[in-house]
């Protein structure tokens, strides 16, 4: 007959345990069983202090943790010690200031009750500079149709002291990471904003020119572009002096600025004294009016300029171009508004020239 493997396997639970294939050279008793002895010592061998109480509360049986646990000084180490019922000596127990003798009693209870399988208690001891942290354990077990109930205590201050550093560890790592995405942002906020005027740079204005050339392409929408120049800036800045200029500059960016409020544009200093706007989905004709409506706001300003020889007030300078069906380029758009805004200053500034589409040539040409 051919024995199975369930077979072999419960036959072997079924022999006792042969304690000389165990511990070879181990004493065993006449049946060649484990002596009682022999589990002792292997019991005596474990760092947590076990304890194991039957179903009435009381402790059977004890290793030799447990016994440094009830040597450690505490008062109340007593309600816990060999033969001891735990429930009734808890109940006669002063109120204890370190071991939590009333959440010990209340938790073996609930196990022996069956209302629950295990509880769990911590304590701390030791001095305000060095404190240990201790915890007792309860599990039922049931072994020859009985209730057994298996009590640890361990210190677990180590184990605390690393939970607490790793919390405070993933606490400071997540405030790290909300300074990194703070500085991430201001990082991409500097290298995308003119410090000067806090308008999009050269390099964003081509990266959002691109994106929104692409999104009107893909949605078959009109794209329009208006460049800007400040008319006679040099001789502004040597009569009036830099900072004048600086100054001048930074309040025609929040013209611009405040006149794409609420609309999808966007504006851009495109270098010096020159800006630009960005004007996805509106045709040429609108981005006329746009600039027509900012060249009126600016002059409304009359911001001196002694020396303009246009007019008293700083005035400016515009081109306009827009996409010219599916096989334009965002490239040749801005190359129309610059040949427009050239245009405008050679016909003598102060005024706004639109460039067709088709009027490119022409333009390079006269």
């Amino acid at each position: 007959m051919i024995e199975t493997a369930r077979d072999a396997s419960a036959d072997a639970q079924r022999r006792p345990v042969d304690a000389q294939a165990l511990l070879p050279g181990a004493p065993t008793e006449p049946s060649g069983e484990v002596p009682p002895w022999l589990y002792q010592a292997i019991f005596d061998t474990l760092q947590v202090g076990l304890a194991i109480l039957d179903d009435q509360g009381t402790i059977v049986a004890r290793n030799a943790a447990w016994d440094r646990f009830l040597l450690s000084g505490f008062p109340d180490t007593l309600a816990l010690a060999q033969g001891v019922n735990v429930l009734r000596s808890v109940e006669r127990a002063q109120p204890s200031a370190i071991l939590p003798l009333v959440e010990i009693g209340r938790g073996l209870q609930h196990v022996l009750e069956r209302t629950s399988a295990e509880f769990q208690v911590e304590y701390t001891a030791g001095t305000a500079a060095c404190p240990s942290t201790y915890e007792i354990r309860g599990f039922a077990c049931e072994f020859a149709s009985r209730l057994w109930i298996l009590v640890t205590h361990d210190d677990v201050t180590i184990k605390k002291q690393a939970e607490a550093l790793a919390i405070a560890s993933a606490q400071r790592l997540k405030e790290l990471n909300g300074d990194l995405e703070i500085l991430n942002t201001r990082l991409e906020r500097l290298a995308s904003v003119d410090e000067l005027t806090g308008l999009f740079n050269r390099r964003a204005f081509e990266q959002v020119a691109s994106r929104e050339w692409r999104l009107c392409l893909d949605e078959n929408l009109p794209f329009s572009l208006i460049l800007f120049d400040v008319d006679c800036f040099k001789l502004y800045n040597d009569s009036c002096g830099h900072p004048a200029g600086d100054q001048c500059l930074r309040v025609i960016a929040s013209i611009l600025n405040e006149s794409t409020l609420g609309s999808p544009l966007s504006v851009a200093r495109f270098g010096g004294e020159e800006f630009a706007l960005i004007l996805p989905g509106r045709s040429l004709h609108e981005a006329e009016e746009i600039a027509r409506s900012i060249q009126a706001r600016i002059r409304e300003r009359r911001l001196p300029h002694p020396t303009s020889g246009l007019s008293p007030h700083v005035t400016v300078s515009g081109g306009c171009a827009g996409r010219d069906g599916p096989g334009d380029s965002l490239i040749a758009v801005i190359h129309r508004a610059d040949q427009a805004l050239y245009s405008a200053k050679r016909a003598g500034r102060n005024r706004i020239v639109c460039t067709p589409p088709d009027a490119t040539a022409a333009l390079a040409a006269s």
